[in-house]
């Protein structure tokens, strides 16, 4: 079976599937967290499902609640804009999208499924135009100590 992160890149794939658990769990914080660091404006809902992840956060259940709704509304406006021919919508929707990505790596970060932590890296990197340096800095997580 095919991954979507081994799609993005298979060196990274194979690094993520022999990493151990703490290994995964910091790459993936550090994509959800690059994702954001590349938004043109980190909105406040995105800070909140970081903080969740690195489990500093109080009201776990209602800021997953909004981040959901947060990443579905950012997917909804997307699509209404992607066929627009204006150079201002097409620029909207590319930021929605990007926004949509990061709240989506960050719900499945927060969800820890087997699964959905090597998604929520392919998520990250598709929110944004160039994911080569992230998936360096990815790959240098993952790599065992010598």
């Amino acid at each position: 079976m095919l991954f979507r992160l081994h799609a993005l890149s298979p060196q990274l794939d194979l690094a993520f599937r022999h990493a151990d658990d703490a290994a995964k769990h910091d790459a993936v914080l550090g994509a959800c967290q690059y994702a954001a660091d590349k938004l043109p404006k980190r909105e406040e809902i995105i800070k909140m499902g970081l903080d969740i992840l690195r489990g500093q956060a109080e009201g776990r259940d209602e800021s997953i609640r909004e981040l959901q709704k947060f990443s579905e509304e950012r997917d909804e406006e997307y699509f209404l804009l992607n066929g627009q021919q204006s150079e201002e919508a097409r620029s909207r929707a590319l930021m929605l999208f990007s926004e949509a990505r990061v709240a989506s790596a960050i719900l499945m970060a927060i969800s820890s499924t087997a699964g959905a932590l090597d998604d929520a890296i392919y998520e990250a990197a598709m929110s944004m135009d160039d994911s080569d340096e992230l998936i360096c800095r990815l790959q240098a997580i993952l790599q065992p100590a010598s």
